[in-house]
């Protein structure tokens, strides 16, 4: 299983710039999840809570998987939980998933209809 990525992590990510090697501009103001192993695939996603004892309670975690192998590619903390959202523009299929300004989104992966926006989990230490 991978880490959990918070918010920190994220914000990382982005600021060192885009990292699609088929990209010839510096992004900086957010990144689209893409998989390494079908890159024009999309992805299907998973939602569950928080029940693990290492990670703070009260938070959604979404999974992001290859829409095509089912390969994960990461685990994304949300600071609530999220009910699984199905596109409202009728396709069944494949999602983009981005990060942006401390927000997962997300929007289908053939028409690009935006269909839910989340806040990304900032990582908070439980006092012993």
């Amino acid at each position: 299983m991978l880490d959990t990525l918070f918010l920190h992590h994220l914000d990382t990510i982005v600021s060192q710039g885009c990292c699609d090697p088929t990209c010839t501009e510096d992004h900086r103001d957010g990144m689209w999840f893409i998989p390494w192993c079908h890159p024009d695939k999309g992805i299907r996603f998973g939602v569950a809570l928080n029940d693990s004892a290492e990670l703070p309670g009260g938070m959604g975690l979404l999974g992001l998987f290859c829409w095509t192998c089912r390969t994960q590619l990461a685990q994304v903390a949300l600071a609530e939980p999220l009910q699984p959202p199905l596109p409202d523009c009728g396709h069944r299929a494949a999602v983009d998933i981005g990060y942006s300004a401390g927000h997962i989104l997300g929007r289908c992966h053939q028409c690009q209809h935006p269909f839910f926006e989340k806040p990304v989990a900032a990582y908070v230490e439980e006092p012993d």
